[in-house]
Formats: structure tokens, C-alpha cells, sequence
């Protein structure tokens, strides 16, 4: 196992130190479970690091140089938001586009009419299992 870092207490095997059974005796005595507590909490006291005690708060200016340093790598790695343009390929003039009647209402539902049969068929298909699609690419000896 590791070694205690905050002591240089002996090492003891992992069975003796957590209330294994000693001089061959099958069911310890109640003063050897109040032994073998007493003995495991002394070592988690003894390998417990207070890390409330260690110097870990940084200084006012430290928190300043951190946020310039901050500021600084974000200012470097910022690219310049490049909107693309919201139309679509084709069309080179969108005044054209924009500017042409709205659809008639008899071609909005002959439309939706088209989209429900094509999405009622997108869900009808099946795939049919007909063979592996692992396939060994060399052959047993």
C-alpha cells in the first residue's frame, strides 16, 4: 500500500489493520472490533490532509493577472462572426424572389397533401434481414 505521507507510522497488512482475525481465534472479542475501530479511524485521522489549512486563496492582484491573461487568449482566438447571407444558391436577385405573388392556396394544399403522402411512406419502410453484415475477411485455416 502507499505510504503515510503525514507519518511514519508502521505499515500494517490491510487484513490486520481492518479487524481481521488474529491468534486464530474464528469470532473476535468486542474489545478487539472496539481495537480494530479505534485503530482504523486513528489512521483515516492520520492520512487526512486539512486542505482549509494550506495557503490556497490567491491574492487581488493575482485575480487581476489571471483576467488579462483570460482576456488576452480570448482576444486571440475570437474570430470575427461572418454572417453567411440567409438565401438560398440560386437565386441571384432576392427583390425578384420576394417581390412575386404568394402561392394560391390550392398549391399550399396540394403540397401538404404531397408531404403527408411522402412521410406516411418514410414510415412504411422496412428493411428485410438477408445476410450477416459482419463479414470475416480471412478465412480459418
Amino acid at each position: 500500500l502507499l505510504a503515510n505521507p503525514v507519518g511514519n507510522a508502521s505499515q500494517h497488512s490491510f487484513h490486520d489493520s481492518y479487524g481481521g482475525t488474529q491468534g486464530g481465534s474464528a469470532h473476535p472479542a468486542k474489545g478487539d472490533d472496539q481495537n480494530a475501530l479505534n485503530r482504523i479511524i486513528h489512521q483515516t485521522a492520520a492520512n487526512v490532509i486539512d486542505v482549509s489549512a494550506l495557503d490556497s486563496q490567491p491574492e487581488q492582484h493575482e485575480y487581476l493577472n489571471r483576467g488579462r491573461q483570460y482576456a488576452q487568449r480570448v482576444s486571440v482566438l475570437a474570430l470575427p462572426a461572418v454572417g453567411l447571407p440567409c438565401l438560398l444558391g440560386g437565386n441571384s436577385s432576392p427583390q425578384e424572389v420576394l417581390s412575386r405573388p404568394p402561392l394560391a392556396p390550392l398549391q399550399l394544399q396540394k403540397m401538404d397533401a404531397l408531404m403527408e403522402k411522402v412521410q406516411q411512406v418514410l414510415a412504411d419502410v422496412q428493411v428485410e434481414h438477408k445476410e450477416d453484415l459482419v463479414v470475416q475477411l480471412c478465412s480459418p485455416p
